[in-house]
Parts: C-alpha cells; sequence; structure tokens
C-alpha cells in the first residue's frame, strides 16, 4: 500500500475554504436535521457536473473544498469532480453519513490519490438504526487508504450512554470520534438552549473538541469581528441556490462573487454581519482569529483522542471570553460553572455516575476513599482506582457504594463479567441503589440481555420519578428492542 503525503490540519486550515454544498438530497432521513425544509431524497440538479461549476474549479489557486449537502456521495459526478480537483492542487474534505453500498465506497477511494483527500467526516446517525458494525466495514477502505477520518455522533439526549459507549469502542480501535450538539426542535424543546443542567454537563463530558463544547453556549455575539467569512472562507449552494455565503449561519447575507478572494485575490479579513458564530470548524481551524483546536483536531483524525471534560470546556470559553467576547448564552455558562465548582462532580469519562456514602466523613472513611478513587478514574489511572476499591471492601465489604464504583470502573474497560459481578453485590445490600440500577442496565444492555436491562431501569424508576438518567436509557433499550424484532443487526 502507498501511504500518503498528508497536509496537516494546520496547512488545511491556512488555505482558501470552499464549503461546497452538493445539494439537500440525502439518502436518509433524521429527525433532528437542520436542512428538513430544504431536504429531499432525490438528486434533482446534477451540480457537481455543472459545467460552470467544473471551469470555476480549474482556474481558482489550490484551495480546500469542503464537500457537503445533504448526501455528497449519492450525487452523480462526485468521483470525477474529486479527481479534477484533486489534480488540479485542491484538497478535498467529505462530510458524508458513508450509508453507501461498500462496493461504491471501494470504487470511489479507489480512483482516487489518497493525497487528494483531506478529511472524512463520517456522520454516524443511531436515529436511524446504523449500527457500529455498519459504520466501521465503510471506514475499512479509508483506513486502508491511510486517509484521515474521524466519527461524528449528534447529542441527542436520550443517545448520551450509547453514544458514550461506541466512542469508546472507536477509541480503541484507533479512530477519532466527536459529539456535537443538537441544533432545533426535539420532542417539544429547543436545543440546544433547553438542555437540562444534568444533560449540559453530560454532553460537555463527552466532547472531544472544546469547540463543540462552546456550542452548548450558543456560540459567541460575532456581529463586528473580524473573520477569513465572505473573503477566503464561502459557503456555496448551501440550499441548492447557487447563493455565496460567508459561512453556514450566512444564508441571509448572500455575497458577490466579483468581492470575494476567488475573482480579488484579496485575503483581507471583513467584519463579521451574523449575529451569533457557533460554526465549529470556524473556531476549530482558527477562521475567525478567535482560537484555534488545530493540533487537537489534526490528532483525533488520526485516531488519537481523549474526552475534554467540563472543567476543559468551561477553561477555553473563559480564554474566549477574557478576548472581549460575549457568550450568547452566558447564563448557561455561569450555571454550569457554578455547578461545577460548588459540587463534587460525579460523572465519569464513560458517562455512568460514581456515588458516595454520605454517611461516614472520618478521615480515611469509606466517603473519602471513594472520592479518591474517583478522582484516580477521572486522571486515566484505573488500575490505581481498582486497587483503592478493593482494599476498601476488604474492609467494608457491605459498602454497596464501593461496589458499584468498582462495577463502573470495570464496566468502562470492558470487563463484563467484573462488572455485572460487583453491580449485583452492591444490589444484594442495597437493593435501592439507584447508582447500581443504571448501571447494572447499562452493563446488561451492553450485552444484548436487553429485557434485564429494561426490567432494572423500570425498577429504578419505581422509586426515583424525578431523575430522568434512567428514562433516557431505557428509551434506547426499548428502540434496540424494535430493532431486533425488525430484525435489525444491532452492533
Amino acid at each position: 500500500m502507498i501511504k500518503s503525503s498528508h497536509i496537516s490540519m494546520r496547512g488545511l486550515a491556512t488555505m482558501p475554504w470552499i464549503q461546497l454544498f452538493a445539494s439537500p438530497a440525502c439518502n436518509l432521513k433524521c429527525d433532528y436535521c437542520s436542512q428538513q425544509s430544504v431536504r429531499r431524497h432525490k438528486v434533482t440538479h446534477d451540480f457537481l457536473q455543472d459545467p460552470e461549476l467544473l471551469e470555476f474549479i480549474c482556474r481558482i489557486p489550490p484551495t480546500h473544498i469542503y464537500l457537503s449537502g445533504g448526501e455528497p456521495l449519492i450525487h452523480p459526478g462526485t468521483k470525477e469532480f474529486i479527481s479534477l480537483a484533486g489534480r488540479r492542487g485542491h484538497k478535498i474534505s467529505i462530510d458524508t453519513n458513508l450509508m453507501i453500498s461498500g462496493k461504491k465506497i471501494e470504487e470511489l477511494i479507489s480512483s482516487w490519490d489518497p493525497d487528494w483527500i483531506g478529511i472524512v467526516n463520517v456522520s454516524h446517525h443511531l436515529i436511524c438504526g446504523i449500527t457500529l458494525e455498519d459504520i466501521e466495514s465503510r471506514i475499512r477502505p479509508l483506513k486502508e487508504a491511510d486517509i484521515k477520518h474521524f466519527v461524528k455522533y449528534i447529542g441527542v439526549p436520550e443517545h448520551f450512554p450509547l453514544i458514550e459507549r461506541y466512542m469508546n469502542v472507536l477509541k480503541d480501535r484507533g479512530t477519532g470520534a466527536a459529539v456535537t450538539v443538537m441544533q432545533g426542535n426535539w420532542k417539544g424543546r429547543t436545543i440546544p438552549e433547553e438542555y437540562s443542567l444534568d444533560e449540559t454537563i453530560t454532553l460537555l463530558d463527552l466532547v472531544t473538541l472544546n469547540t463543540h463544547g462552546l456550542q452548548l453556549f450558543d456560540g459567541i455575539h460575532s456581529r463586528g469581528m473580524s473573520c477569513r467569512g465572505g473573503q477566503d472562507f464561502i459557503a456555496y449552494n448551501m440550499h441548492d441556490d447557487r447563493k455565496i455565503i460567508s459561512c453556514c449561519h450566512g444564508s441571509s447575507y448572500p455575497l458577490n462573487m466579483n468581492d470575494i478572494y476567488f475573482e480579488t485575490g484579496t485575503r483581507n479579513c471583513l467584519e463579521c454581519r451574523i449575529d451569533q458564530c457557533m460554526a465549529d470548524m470556524v473556531f476549530i481551524c482558527g477562521i475567525n482569529g478567535i482560537t484555534d483546536e488545530i493540533e487537537r483536531f489534526d490528532k483525533l483524525c488520526n485516531g488519537n483522542f481523549k474526552f475534554q471534560g467540563v472543567e476543559s470546556v468551561i477553561h477555553f470559553a473563559e480564554e474566549i471570553i477574557d478576548k472581549g467576547y460575549r457568550l450568547v448564552n452566558n447564563s448557561k455558562f455561569l450555571a454550569v460553572r457554578k455547578h461545577v465548582s460548588n459540587s463534587c462532580h460525579s460523572v465519569t469519562a464513560s458517562g455512568f455516575k460514581i456515588s458516595y456514602d454520605e454517611e461516614i466523613s472520618h478521615i480515611h472513611s469509606p466517603k473519602e476513599i471513594n472520592h479518591t478513587a474517583e478522582d484516580r478514574v477521572r486522571d486515566g489511572k484505573t488500575e490505581e482506582a481498582k486497587s483503592l476499591l478493593h482494599n476498601l471492601i476488604r474492609k467494608y465489604p457491605e459498602n454497596s457504594t464501593a461496589l458499584n464504583n468498582l462495577g463502573v470502573v470495570y464496566l468502562q474497560e470492558g470487563d463484563m463479567d467484573n462488572a455485572i459481578k460487583y453491580f449485583e453485590e452492591a444490589l444484594e445490600f442495597d437493593p435501592d441503589n439507584g447508582y447500581a440500577l443504571v448501571n447494572f442496565a447499562a452493563a446488561m444492555a451492553s450485552c444484548g440481555n436487553f429485557d434485564t436491562a429494561a426490567a432494572l431501569c423500570k425498577k429504578y424508576q419505581q422509586t426515583n420519578t424525578t431523575n430522568d438518567e434512567a428514562a433516557g436509557l431505557l428509551s434506547i433499550i426499548e428502540e434496540i428492542q424494535i430493532l431486533h424484532a425488525k430484525g435489525k443487526n444491532i452492533a
């Protein structure tokens, strides 16, 4: 296999950019789609074969073309368009769900020089019943061709546990993963504004780029800031309207081609005319000059990532505020910061709860040891955490809190036998331990024992009517049961 001499993400970021929307046509129908008002299932215009577009691509200087949609890979001419653009010195990145046939994916990739490709952003739409097996079988040719890629999830509250599980699996297998906020209406709520505080904290613990955490605060007030958008960074044909706009949030301000870099050759930044900026690539790649996460993103696209966590996102936002910018939803930011500073943050990087014994407070008490064990887990020192917890239960064998916490550590490591053993023991000594019930349910669901998992969730709900964690997990379990009943494979 010939290895490509990939350009770095910083190299891509400094190139002129065109986010090129093939059209809103898509082969999936996701309820949270941001383009529902214009989305359709069939391609009505062969935009990627348009002679004017092809002539434009042939005469502009080397550019990073971010090919999006809809679903760009269902369009006629995609293979030829990428080949033409690559031979002209452009770098092409692709935003795709990859839900076309494996044979077609292999055909497309085999026709490209891997050095033409920047990154491939693969959206895993759980809401459509797409399994991890489906995704991994389709990214395998990308790995074999040494093409940078990562898998992206949408932050549906009911899917948080499954997203966390899949991201950890991908991490173990050397594939980058990220999660972004939902945007729009979801089951009667306006998201991200109406994520609950618990949902916000959980999602912040899942983000692998701080920029995606910033989106939970609706981005920043951007009018008047200096930005490359509208000069050497543009979005083209977003709504199949052949309009040029400064970025994907700039639909109200169409541009004249004669005034932008690709005609004038001028790369001066302009004052933003948009009130609110939460565009992830604009922040990640430093397009607006405020911040960048280019190096972290580069590692993620090469399969090396870690969960940033709520504290990291808070620090990231504070640095932006210190530069004189204002968060759009500053009240939510302040609420999150206050919650984290005033309480012991108890959601681990796996999304499962580690609980504490509230009755013992003397030095070296079970409570203190549990706190210390959680710190070790958060720092990635799981062996130290296990040692602490094993020592604790040798001294206090009926401590349900410690047994549950030890089960969580094993669950994170994928050791289901030990995880189940300790959750069962925790419930033996404290049948109403809510954390153990939910964690045991998650373990059962991971093993495919959905009936038991559902029963555990329902038991939890009988005595915890105000907590929606079990309800979210139960919703996922019931969805999986329905898919099994229809004969679909679940990863």
